[in-house]
């Protein structure tokens, strides 16, 4: 809709305006900036959200009420469906019509206003920019009489009295105190007239900062109005840190000095978080979505929500700070007497030998609200919380030396007393961290450093949801909390808290500080590869210090610190933050440049199909302030790559010069896999060379047709395949493979396996569940497997955590509410995971105890109505049988009720899934009778081939393969407890091992049980083998020679690739076993097609088109992806993969956004693919989805194919042609 060019000025800042059009189909919009320096072409967007018909208008009445008669001010927030920052103008209008204010919002969607509304009126809120907004948003009701209370400032300057303009309808005597965390520290009587407003100016000790809660009182100690202040800090701590030197070369160590000084340039000594990593990485987080710094954590994270664009409140260069800083305040509606009622919470603590623990800390969080109460055990070990709202809250104590206690779902009702007795027990080593380096721990978990080495635990402090511990600050808080309703004499209060809050706060820090003198800090600095070569670069470690503790010198205020930079020509953010003894904080930022002499910057695309045509941009940059001739470019790299320059390439570089040239790269049609490219430049003496791989993929649509199954001693199998007339050329192979025992075949599951675990809970098991049960069980397998199996076990691990609900359980993506038979599967897992590695034993005991709290008390279990995935939605039998399994396989036992439910369930249903499960159970607890019914009842369902029929559905509500594989499985562990069911334990595990394709039995769950009934079988079967050979043939002719083994033979036996000679049409591969023994085997042919059919049998349709079909580099397109449920009932767990042409990159700050707005419940990106999940699809949905584009990479592309399919039928899939794009170069 518009397109113009503007200028960065000397700070890298440029700016632009536009008038949107009067018609706009979808609520938001795009802005590319693309910016040309000379050398690489690079695209900034942002998506702006533009106003429609819908929006969240938050109203504030500042004290807390509109008062007629009285000036009034009024805070807004306006916010997008999406819950993004709403800007926006309008007008206060009468019941009448009548305008009488405006207001414009001014950050974030805030603005104000005030007017002096009138007795019996009402008003209401007209949104006049943007157009079209019809909704009028009424104003909260006139209240006849009542108070006013307003600052007259945005913020309270450092060390400066509060000033408030009181006014109130009555005559009379009020109260006014200042408050901070429930501590008063100001408070005065003052006597109004009616309808005069009053200026009062209250007094604070000069080290008083941050939030302060100003209230006044009526005579009856009865709270009128409300409102958070800010008073800039006393003292700032200025920290500064310089390099040794103004640039560097990539490879070079680095030195910076840290100095500390006080606001009058005094040195002091401080502790320094330090954070040292790679700009760009820093600059993929949108602005106002970057973490705070520390100023901003302490001075007012604690009090406010919605925190975004933290950058701006206490920047003191920047004038629109202020405003900013108390239209955050104004909007928070937070008002203590606003509440329903209060209660009384209080207990004692102690430690595993019932001994008192004074000084621990104790929080109390309102689940609700989200507000935490702070306080500290006395002497005695007692903590009181005497005025607390009523509703529901998460308490926890904590202190260093113990583990952390936490209790949930605590009831505080209104007007009641509740004790609640906390013990804590000793930490472990593990446990014990570094409590003074608190400054940057918020920092470090929220911007995911890569390279670095971050901290086992969250340093004492800061709780995992970043809230400042401020207990630390307030040592004898407890003593003095007291109910809002009752305020003192504040010179009185003062003198009992010894000089105000800078004492509190310079005891708290001191107290940090003893500690940390006594643990270590923990440090990440990077450094040199040992193989390193100056002018190799292949190390582009983007983090490459991290300190959580820089301790700086009392009396100098120096410290240094040291590292090597990576192989990036780049700058590198220097992120500090510090805090001094006495509680004095600041921050700062900083640069450290990588240059070289000359250098060249690639933009390749990550991945390539077959045929595409690559027209890579280079970058070349003089770094020197004189000119450089004799400036190339050549190209190396593996066949099937043809490499031409393109354009008029100038031999000379001029001073400082930053250029590109296009190397055009032709990929050949026939050649996939990966590309080993190398570019070597020269000038004027100087040389780079850069090394970067190149994924190409096979043109078309994968297929892969495979078998399975045993190979009997002397016997011999064959597989009957076809080949289509429309094989894209290179793309055929194939593999044939025989394993010793059926275990065996667990190596060849678990190197296919051996990727970055994706997706949501299940997903993620799915890598991360097959290689806990090979290492419960395996040996004598090649060591680098094995160790690149356990690191990407600890990324699963971490990740299958991070999914635990807020209220406990697990959960797809980590939401609330927890599921229960999610939870009792992830239970399982863990329980199995803690045998081969460390699991948190916490972790495992509060899922037990809340699964175990969803019992009904009528032998099931309770299901959240808001668990609407797939494991939310199996029937109760079902679920209740599944849940109970999990729970014994994890060694629970004391269900006689929930047994007895599931035995009378299964006993009188014909659904397979539900009787396997029920004889597991009984014979798991000793009811062998009733497992042996079951167990008959299931062999009359296993047919000739040894699959178990008759099952309706499975707790993921799976079908096709995944249902039989998982109910066959289960039957198999039911029949193996009872040697008198050993045919049917044959017939299907025999029937398991041919459903095996490429490592896997189909979904998550089908896989699992499949591998555990073949663990357990080769557990209860294992024999000597005997030696003898295989022979391969092919169409009847003998492909390789044949493989001979031994009786001692492990791992897997690999013969020859057999089909990338084979034309078009049928053929036959066949295996033999001379002598030998019996064995599992499995042969897969995979290639690609131009263009396969969808399965019949898909539930869920896609379609997926590019806006342009030819864009121009570094523009914007889109992608419009048609996603429709072709049944008439609602469906689970849908996915669709949705491939990206090569040169294309996506915006994940607009995939952010369909999060949030729920079109989608999450996404990944891999490759050139782009995966969305959802819980599932209402019947006969239909929808688009726009995913936004970015033209990064010059050339002629051609995507993967798309597809979509239900997660747990994955055999049958709906199929979209791959989208293709030309993208000219600027």
């Amino acid at each position: 809709i518009w397109k113009g060019e503007t200028a960065v000025d000397g700070s890298g800042n440029a700016g632009a305006s536009f008038k949107l059009p009067a018609a706009i189909a979808r609520g938001e919009g795009v802005i590319a900036m693309i910016i040309q320096d000379g050398g690489a072409v690079e695209t900034a967007t942002k998506t702006i959200p533009i106003l429609l018909q819908t929006l969240d208008l938050g109203i504030y009445p500042e004290g807390g009420d509109l008062i007629a008669g009285l000036p009034n001010r009024v805070y807004l927030e306006g916010r997008t469906p999406a819950q993004r920052p709403a800007d926006m103008a309008g007008v206060i209008v009468s019941a009448a019509g009548k305008g009488v204010a405006t207001f414009r919002t001014e950050h974030e969607g805030r603005g104000r206003f005030s007017f002096v509304p009138v007795k019996g009126e009402t008003y209401s809120i007209r949104v006049t920019e943007p157009a079209g907004i019809k909704t009028v948003f009424p104003l909260p009701s006139i209240k006849e009489a009542g108070v006013v209370l307003s600052s007259t400032s945005d913020v309270i300057p450092r060390q400066k009295d509060v000033v408030l303009r009181i006014a109130a309808t009555a005559d009379g005597v009020y109260d006014v105190a200042l408050t901070q965390h429930g501590k008063e520290f100001s408070f005065k009587r003052i006597t109004l007239k009616a309808n005069e407003p009053d200026d009062v100016t209250l007094s604070l000790p000069r080290s008083l900062d941050g939030v302060i809660v100003a209230t006044v009182y009526d005579g009856h100690e009865t709270p009128l109005a409300e409102r958070l202040l800010f008073r800039q800090p006393g003292h700032n701590l200025k920290v500064q840190v310089v390099a040794d030197r103004n640039d560097y070369v990539p490879g070079d160590k680095v030195t910076l000095r840290v100095a500390t000084t006080d606001d009058r340039g005094k040195p002091v000594g401080a502790m320094v978080g330090l954070t040292v990593t790679d700009s760009s990485v820093l600059e993929m987080i949108e602005k106002r979505e970057q973490a705070p710094r520390l100023p901003v954590m302490v001075l007012l994270e604690n009090d406010v929500r919605n925190l975004s664009d933290a950058h701006v409140y206490l920047d003191e260069t920047n004038p629109k700070a202020p405003l900013a800083t108390d239209l955050l305040l104004g909007t928070q509606g937070w008002r203590r007497f606003a509440t329903a009622g209060t209660g009384f919470l209080n207990g004692a603590v102690s430690d595993s030998s019932n001994a008192v623990i004074p000084g621990a800390t104790i929080r109390a969080r309102n689940t609700a609200t989200g507000v935490i109460l702070t306080a500290i055990t006395d002497e005695r070990g007692v903590y009181v919380f005497p005025s607390l709202k009523s509703g529901t809250y998460q308490v926890s104590a904590s202190l260093p030396g113990f583990k952390t206690e936490t209790v949930t779902g605590l009831q505080v009702p209104y007007n009641s007393n509740v004790r609640k007795d906390l013990r804590l027990a000793v930490a472990t080593v593990n446990d014990m961290v570094e409590v003074a380096a608190f400054a940057n721990a918020r920092i470090a978990v929220n911007r995911a450093m890569v390279g670095g080495v971050l901290p086992a635990a969250m340093p004492a402090g800061v709780q995992r949801d970043g809230i400042l511990d401020d207990a630390a600050f307030h040592a004898n808080m407890v003593d003095e909390k007291r109910p809002a309703a009752r305020p003192v004499d504040g010179e009185r209060q003062q003198a009992q808290a010894g000089g105000g809050a800078g004492d509190f706060l310079r005891a708290g820090f001191a107290r940090k500080e003893a500690v940390a003198n006594a643990l270590t800090v923990r440090e990440y600095a990077h450094t040199l590869r040992p193989n390193w070569t100056e002018g190799s670069r292949v190390d582009f470690a983007e983090t490459v210090y991290w300190n959580a503790g820089v301790k700086t010198d009392a009396s100098t205020g120096a410290a240094s610190v040291s590292f090597n930079l990576s192989d990036s020509v780049t700058s590198f953010g220097v992120l500090a933050d510090g805090f001094t003894p006495d509680g004095t904080i600041g921050s700062s930022v900083s640069q450290v440049e990588s240059v070289q002499p000359f250098s060249i910057e690639p933009k390749l695309p990550l991945q390539v199909t077959s045929g595409d045509v690559i027209q890579l941009p280079i970058g070349l940059v003089n770094g020197m302030s004189r000119e450089l001739r004799g400036a190339e470019v050549t190209a190396s790299g593996v066949r099937g790559l043809k490499f031409t320059s393109l354009g008029d390439n100038s031999a000379s570089l001029r001073p400082k010069e930053r250029t590109r040239r296009l190397l055009q790269i032709d990929v050949g049609s026939e050649f996939s896999g990966t590309a080993n490219l190398k570019l070597d430049a020269r000038a004027g003496g100087y040389r780079d060379s850069v090394s970067r791989k190149l994924d190409v993929q096979p043109l078309g649509f994968p297929h892969e047709s495979s078998t399975g199954g045993v190979l009997e001693r002397d016997g011999s199998k064959s597989f009957a395949f076809t080949l289509p007339d429309g094989i894209v050329r290179g793309s055929l192979s194939s593999s044939a493979m025989v394993y010793p025992t059926p275990l065996a075949s667990m190596t060849d599951a678990l190197q296919s396996l051996l990727g970055q675990p994706n997706g949501c809970f299940e997903q993620t098991s799915s890598t991360s569940y097959p290689m806990v049960i090979y290492f419960l069980t395996h040996t004598g397998i090649d060591s680098a497997i094995i160790q690149k199996a356990r690191d990407l076990l600890e990324v699963s691990y971490k990740k299958l955590t991070g999914f635990e609900s807020r209220t406990k359980g697990y959960e797809w993506f980590g939401a609330d509410p927890g599921h229960e038979a999610l939870t009792a599967y992830g239970l399982m897992q863990f329980t199995d995971m803690a045998q081969v590695r460390s699991v948190d034993k916490e972790m495992l005991d509060r899922t037990r105890t809340w699964l175990l709290s969803r019992r009904d008390g009528k032998g099931g279990f309770s299901m959240n109505p808001k668990a609407l995935d797939s494991f939310g939605r199996a029937p109760a039998d079902t679920t209740n049988a599944y849940i109970v399994w999990a729970l014994i396989e994890t060694g629970e036992r004391g269900f006689d009720k929930e047994i007895a439910m599931v035995k009378a369930s299964a006993g009188s249903t014909q659904d397979s899934y539900i009787v396997a499960l029920g004889a597991n159970i009984l014979h798991a607890t000793g009811d062998y009778a009733g497992a042996r019914q079951l167990m008959d009842k299931l062999s009359t369902s296993q047919d000739a081939a040894g699959n178990v029929k008759g099952a309706l559905t499975s707790i993921t509500r799976s079908g096709g393969d995944a249902l039989a594989i998982e109910t066959t499985a289960l039957s198999v562990l039911a029949w193996m407890r009872e040697p008198s069911y050993a045919g049917n334990v044959e017939k299907g595990l025999k029937w398991i091992v041919e459903s095996n394709k490429s490592g896997r039995f189909g979904s998550t769950q089908s896989t699992i049980l499949a591998l555990r009934s073949i663990v357990a079988y080769d557990a209860a079967h294992a024999r000597p083998k005997a030696p003898g050979r295989i022979v391969l043939t092919v169409d009847g002719k003998a492909a390789g020679a044949p493989l001979a083994f031994t009786a001692g033979t492990q791992g897997a036996l690999v013969l020859p690739e057999f089909a990338s000679g084979l034309g078009s049409g049928e053929h036959t591969v066949a295996l033999k076993m001379e002598d030998g023994s019996s064995m599992p085997f499995s042969i897969t042919v995979k290639y690609h097609s131009v263009l396969p059919d969808s399965a019949e049998q898909t539930q869920v349709g896609i379609q997926v088109a590019l806006k342009d079909r030819q864009i121009q580099e570094g523009g914007v397109t889109e992608a419009t992806v048609s996603i429709a449920n072709k049944s008439d009932q609602a469906i689970p767990t849908p996915v669709a993969i949705v491939g990206i042409p090569g040169g294309l990159e996506v915006r994940h700050d607009q995939l952010k956004e369909l999060v949030k707005s729920g079109k989608i419940d999450a996404y990944e990106v891999i490759g050139r693919e782009v995966i969305l999940y959802w819980r599932y699809l209402q019947a006969k949905d239909k929808f688009d989805l726009p995913v936004s584009l970015v033209a990064a990479v010059p050339g002629s592309y051609t995507g993967p194919a798309s597809r979509a399919y239900l997660y747990y039928t994955d055999e049958y899939k709906n199929w979209a042609p791959g989208l293709k794009v030309s993208i000219t170069p600027r």
